[in-house]
Order: structure tokens, then C-alpha cells, then sequence
């Protein structure tokens, strides 16, 4: 294998891996994660699940989940816990 070859296809691994690897169109920046709503919401939504409040946790757990999709935490703290099976 020349090198010409072998520099073509790190240069295809590379840009292969740089679209697989990028981020969604749909990301957050990091000035939007640092407002006071999504701080608030992160709260409030602790707070109720600890106190077992979960029809209070509802509301800003929804909207966690809404503004941070890919944020898989968020949508589990939505499931039922009896719905868990072992």
C-alpha cells in the first residue's frame, strides 16, 4: 500500500468519524443551560422526587425533558417506578 493510500483513508476515517461524532442539529448551547429557569426546574424537580412528591415533580421534570431531549436522566425520572420490572 503507497502512502498516498494510506493517507486517503485516514482522511476518510476522519471525515467519517466527524459526522458520526457530531452533535445534533437540536443541542443546547451553554449559555441556555446556565439560566435560572433550568436551575429552578432541576430543583424543584429534586426536591419532589426525594419528598416522593411525584405528581409535583411532573411539571419541571417535563420541561427538563423538553429543553434536554437527549438528556436520558430526565426522561427516566418520568417512568413510573411501578412499572420497573426486575
Amino acid at each position: 500500500m503507497t502512502a498516498s493510500w494510506r493517507l486517503a483513508g485516514g482522511v476518510l476515517m476522519l471525515t467519517l468519524y466527524a459526522c458520526v461524532l457530531k452533535p445534533p442539529a437540536g443541542t443546547v448551547s451553554p449559555r441556555d443551560t446556565l439560566s435560572g429557569g433550568v436551575e429552578s426546574w432541576l430543583a424543584l424537580s429534586d426536591a419532589a422526587l426525594k419528598a416522593g412528591r411525584y405528581a409535583d415533580a411532573l411539571e419541571p421534570t417535563s420541561r427538563l425533558v423538553q429543553r434536554f431531549p437527549a438528556q436520558h436522566v430526565y426522561v427516566e425520572r418520568l417512568a413510573p417506578r411501578s412499572s420497573v420490572v426486575p
